[in-house]
């Protein structure tokens, strides 16, 4: 009994460390308060709003109605969803927003580390808890979570090495077990861009270990990608209805902000912002110290020891080393034609937010790096793990607190500058083309019925009106088929519209609210937020991935009850 009892603690202590230490490094965030980050009003914002939504029914969310000073924009067909989901669920049990989302930046975090020793405890349990550490203090990880506030990017970070655990068993395995496809899913879910990035990873990284098993997680892959479709597939094929793309203005002009070669190596921990040229940034692009380490130890060992490696130790090895140099070289100025060759890489704004991908890339390096010494020279494995821990810890030893905690004070008067706008660094990035300038309600309407809609021109009468902000039913006497009604909401395809429950055609007024033609006599009308025809397409796929899922959990749960 307790050389059982002392197995089990022994096998959970790993886990324990991890959790322990993850919570060390984020102890600043215990505090009372909002973190001052760059985008954490936004974020709390968000979440304030995705509650909102889902409390009068909509889903899934789509439509923020209260943003744009009212007139409401579809952030959620194009801004990452899953933090507000996660968050918008922990306020259900009366958890503030701002907690919500400590919350749930706290649990990805750790749940990478503990991903990161899942990858590589068969190999050695103390390698994968460096490994694990390596990554939790990778400065571009502390970065985002104190200085940029970016709740997607450390989701993702967190999902990511679970997604090549999820994938390596089932290649191993050659048994398709229903969970192996959610790490993914959420992963594109939880950031526009590295979801998108991780996905195109995995697909590599599962060809390049044996491509000869390649059909299950090709499948689980494409399960992972339909099960999240209700919102890539509208993210990418809607984008061009953003006044972003129309117009070509993305906040920042990516080419002013590579990295130079020496802020991978050193550059200062500040709070502020990324600023063009090299010498007015405002925080660290640092890969790391101990990252550095394993890129050189992992170049070092390929040398030395590669007669010694398998066919397919090579092939891994030698893809993160190509990773990390295709990476590296698109984050510096030598990389720039790559991002002309490939225009799409300029929607990401930012070459330095790749560090993203090297934090998990040189992690991974320094765990197989570790794990190969430790085969050959076992000691030497330990002192290079000591080096590792070490360098990672001086390197980081300032970067776990937030410049200052805002008070709630100091948050409400934040919130009330900033309030119904569109929660991102300019407009344009998320409001519909049809909508190029700012408005507010129009006080001068004198025929307004509610506060966001009224007469606009025509021989006309408004006898009733509901409107709830994500619909409006009214009803209209018209003296001719000449008037039209106007409600103060951004036109978007998504919205529709019936007259006596047969289909209306709305169009945009010429800065973008909604016109309503009204018919001769007494009508009916309901105007209401819905989904185009892509959105509805990719919902379906969703709820179909999903039910096969469930059908796939439910049989596996049966036949296993049934065999004991």
């Amino acid at each position: 009994m307790r050389a059982h009892l002392s197995r089990h603690v022994t096998r959970l202590l790993p886990y324990a460390l991890i959790l322990s230490f993850a919570a060390w490094s984020l102890h600043a965030m215990a505090k009372s308060g909002m973190m001052a980050t760059h985008d954490g009003l936004w974020h709390v914002q968000r979440t304030a709003e995705m509650f909102a939504m889902l409390r009068v029914g909509q889903f899934p969310v789509r439509w923020a109605v209260n943003l744009d000073n009212g007139f409401g924009i579809p952030l959620f067909t194009f801004v990452y969803p899953l933090p507000y989901y996660l968050s918008a669920l922990l306020m259900y049990a009366h958890i503030s927003p701002i907690a919500s989302l400590k919350i749930v930046a706290i649990a990805f975090y750790m749940l990478g580390g503990l991903g990161m020793y899942q990858m590589f405890k068969k190999k050695s349990s103390l390698l994968a808890l460096v490994a694990a550490v390596v990554y939790l203090v990778t400065p571009y990880q502390l970065v985002n979570i104190f200085v940029r506030g970016d709740i997607g990017e450390t989701m993702v970070l967190g999902l990511a090495p679970w997604v090549l655990v999820s994938l390596r068993r089932l290649q191993d395995e050659g048994k398709f077990r229903w969970y192996y496809v959610i790490p993914l899913a959420l992963a594109l879910l939880a950031h526009n861009f590295l979801g998108m990035i991780l996905a195109a990873a995995a697909l590599i990284y599962v060809v390049v270990r044996n491509i000869k098993r390649i059909k299950l997680p090709l499948m689980a892959i494409a399960i992972s990608l339909a099960l999240s479709a209700f919102f890539w597939v509208p993210m990418v094929g809607e984008s061009g209805l953003l006044l972003s793309n129309a117009t070509h203005n993305y906040t920042f002009v990516w080419s002013d902000h590579f990295v130079c070669p020496w802020q991978l190596v050193y550059s200062k921990w500040d709070y502020w912002y990324s600023m063009p040229g090299c010498d007015k940034d405002g925080f660290t692009f640092q890969l790391g110290f101990a990252n550095i380490a394993a890129i050189l130890g992992s170049l070092v060992a390929s040398v030395f020891l590669w007669k010694k490696f398998s066919a397919r130790a090579r092939r891994i090895r030698a893809m993160w080393i190509a990773a990390a140099a295709l990476v590296t070289l698109m984050m510096v100025p030598a990389g720039i034609f790559i991002w002309r060759l490939v225009p799409v890489l300029q929607i990401m704004q930012f070459p330095w937010r790749l560090l993203a991908v090297m934090a998990f890339v040189t992690s991974m390096m320094a765990g197989y790096f570790l794990t190969d010494v430790r085969k050959q020279y076992p000691r030497a494995a330990i002192f290079f793990a000591g080096c590792f821990i070490v360098l990672a810890l001086v390197n980081t030893r300032n970067y776990h607190d937030p410049i200052r905690t805002l008070s709630p004070a100091d948050f409400a008067e934040q919130n009330r500058l900033f309030a119904d706008r569109t929660t991102t660094s300019i407009r344009d990035e998320v409001v519909p083309y049809w909508a190029p300038v700012v408005r507010w309600k129009s006080e001068n309407n004198t025929r307004l019925v509610t506060p966001y809609f009224g007469m606009q021109q025509g021989a006309a009468q408004i006898h009733t009106a509901t409107d709830t902000g994500l619909s409006l039913t009214f009803t209209a006497f018209g003296e001719n088929d000449h008037a039209t009604a106007i409600y103060y909401k951004n036109y978007f395809p998504s919205w529709q519209a019936t007259v006596d429950g047969k289909p209306l055609t709305l169009a945009p007024t010429p800065t973008g609210e909604i016109l309503i033609h009204l018919l001769q006599g007494e009508h009916t009308y309901h105007v209401w937020v819905g989904s185009t025809p892509l959105e509805t397409m990719a919902n379906w796929l969703s709820v179909l991935s999903g039910t096969v899922l469930i059908g796939m959990a439910i049989y596996e749960y049966t036949r296993k009850n049934t065999t004991r």
